[in-house]
């Protein structure tokens, strides 16, 4: 009875590990299959119980360090939001207040939030790179929800390296007032807006904008 419990609780384990992340999926079916093979009855031929279970106690440790070491295969971009306060350096830059930054990370390319707004609102008004190499993008004095009256300054960027994949939004009201600040009226609505709206942007004028702004050497190379 004792090593059904033991061989349950490690089903349970593989189970929920599973999803978790997939990348050790295959692995993780064996060591299933073998556990609830042991639940039922060892079949004749097969290994001792005790040398059954060290193979599969190094076999578990392995995966186990796989899940903890390992990025699932899509990692950091699974439909998560992350809201952050910005940092001083884009505060100064950008002329704000404190201001909450708002980071997609189910998207198609860090900057998709850019492409929204260039597809919904037209070319940008201002544009810079933060710390001289993350581009920003700014509309002023937009309309974004259409039963409000509000109208919003919205600040676009987006980061894609090893560590940091994600997609940006910083967004004030005409007084310059936070709005995607936790006590904001508007922040629910807003992130709405953008969060199932940030895959396909197809637009050619939008990437021809971009690169002439981030590469004018690659946009030379694309489109001359």
């Amino acid at each position: 009875m004792g090593n059904k419990v033991v061989w349950s609780c490690i089903v349970g384990i593989m189970v929920f590990s599973k999803k978790i992340c997939k990348n050790v999926e295959v692995m993780l079916n064996f060591i299933e299959e073998t556990a609830i093979s042991k639940i039922e009855q060892r079949k004749p031929g097969a290994p001792s119980s005790a040398f059954a279970a060290s193979c599969l106690g190094i076999r578990f440790c392995f995966v186990f360090w796989m899940l903890c070491t390992v990025p699932c295969g899509t990692g950091y971009r699974l439909g998560k939001i992350d809201t952050v306060d910005a940092t001083f350096t884009i505060m100064q830059q950008l002329g704000l207040a404190r201001v909450t930054e708002v980071k997609f990370k189910k998207i198609d390319g860090s900057m998709t939030t850019v492409g929204r707004m260039y597809t919904d609102h037209g070319p940008w008004h201002d544009a810079v790179k933060v710390e001289g190499y993350i581009p920003t993008f700014i509309w002023k004095d937009v309309k974004l929800l259409s039963d409000k009256d509000m109208r919003f300054h919205v600040y676009t960027s987006g980061i894609e390296t090893v560590d940091e994949y994600y997609s940006s939004i910083m967004i004030v009201d005409e007084n310059n007032v936070d709005a995607l600040a936790s006590d904001s009226p508007f922040r629910q609505d807003l992130i709405r807006l953008f969060e199932n709206r940030l895959k396909d942007i197809k637009s050619e004028a939008f990437y021809r904008a971009f690169w002439k702004f981030e590469d004018p050497k690659r946009y030379r190379e694309l489109y001359n």
